[in-house]
């Protein structure tokens, strides 16, 4: 996209020059009166708990005053019904989450949570939630099965010993099979597995370092147009469906570059042989995939880039939601460990390196 906005950005004043003397315009006025209504947001995942973040929605001019805690909803009352039966009136709750090294900071969750369901496969929900104060919203969505990956064939290449740092490059096949019966949505995420340390034994297993490049699968730009494809950005997008594989066995392809990989285990520790790469295969919803594909036309996609320079309409993100704002999506993931110290051994004797 930043390649993109610079061109734009170049033949911007053309366009204004020859246009200007016959353009018609209106003032923009940004005292506006606007009213904020709900906005809906949940990941509704297979086999997790079910958290629904409610907030309102707010003026660009707030952007500098607000925090999540000032546009949080706490008092709303959010009805959960499953296959079109009345489950239970969600709660909400403040939820502290792990420190965040990056930003410094103890994030606080603020949600309304299901004490009595746990989303499933193949469910029907529909959430409905009311405010005295921003009104009504609803959504409804469906979480869809999960597509097991079939097999991983990994590549080992490059490989250099410092001690017990190991570098090295992997190319990784992803097989899956997408079932032929209904239209399949996806998302692939492979990451590192925690970093697994033991200072009285001197046990250490995990990356340090790592690049996970997802350039080479066609699959995750199946999206982008011909120009798009020269001027927009598509790095590190992951999502996709199977308008080309349907009913077909389909290996993804992703490389794993730059990798830096500490391991010394002198007690065998079996926990320390089981890290590696996760890598999780996502079946998405309809209106989840619909919801990212928007937001990447928003903000890298040659329609969206030519309306945020003024040269066409603003793209707005999809929502299933009954206020316009928020998406509630279904999802299952099928998940797999990589694991590299067993991966590595087939390469060099990393039980000599100690």
């Amino acid at each position: 996209m930043a390649v993109l906005k610079y061109i734009l950005r170049i033949i911007l004043p053309a366009v204004f020059a020859t246009t200007a003397l016959s353009s018609c315009y209106s003032d923009f006025d940004p005292g506006i009166d606007s009213t904020s209504v709900l906005c809906m947001n949940a990941a509704v995942t297979a086999g997790k708990p079910l958290q629904v973040e409610l907030t309102r929605t707010w003026r660009w001019d707030e952007l500098l005053e607000i925090d999540n805690s000032s546009i949080t909803v706490k008092d709303a009352v959010v009805k959960l019904y499953v296959n079109d039966q009345y489950t239970e009136d969600l709660v909400y709750r403040e939820v502290e989450m792990d420190f965040d090294p990056w930003i410094h900071d103890q994030r606080v969750l603020r949600v309304y949570c299901a004490d009595n369901y746990v989303p499933a496969s193949g469910d029907h929900i529909r959430l409905e939630a009311f405010s005295e104060k921003y009104g009504y919203a609803s959504a409804v969505e469906s979480i869809p099965g999960s597509v097991t990956i079939d097999r991983i064939e990994p590549v080992v290449s490059a490989v250099s010993v410092a001690g017990n740092i190991y570098r090295f490059d992997l190319s990784l096949l992803i097989y899956f099979t997408d079932p032929d019966d209904v239209t399949n949505f996806y998302q692939l995420n492979v990451s590192s597995s925690p970093y697994l340390r033991d200072d009285k034994s001197e046990a250490r297993s995990g990356f340090s370092s790592l690049t996970v490049d997802m350039s080479n699968e066609p699959l995750f730009t199946e999206h982008v147009s011909t120009l798009e494809s020269v001027l927009a950005e598509t790095w590190g997008y992951s999502f996709f469906s199977d308008r080309q594989i349907s009913g077909q066995s389909y290996p993804l392809h992703i490389m794993i570059k730059d990798c830096e990989f500490y391991y010394s285990n002198p007690d065998n520790l079996p926990e320390y042989e089981d890290v590696g790469l996760d890598i999780d295969l996502m079946s998405l919803s309809e209106s989840y995939y619909k919801h990212v594909l928007s937001v990447w036309e928003a903000n890298d996609g040659l329609v969206g880039s030519l309306g945020s320079v003024g040269l066409g309409e603003i793209v707005p993100a999809y929502s299933n939601v009954s206020s316009r704002a928020g998406i509630v999506a279904g999802n299952s993931v099928a998940s797999v460990r990589l694991s590299i110290p067993r991966l590595l051994k087939q390469h060099v004797d990393i039980d000599t390196q100690e």
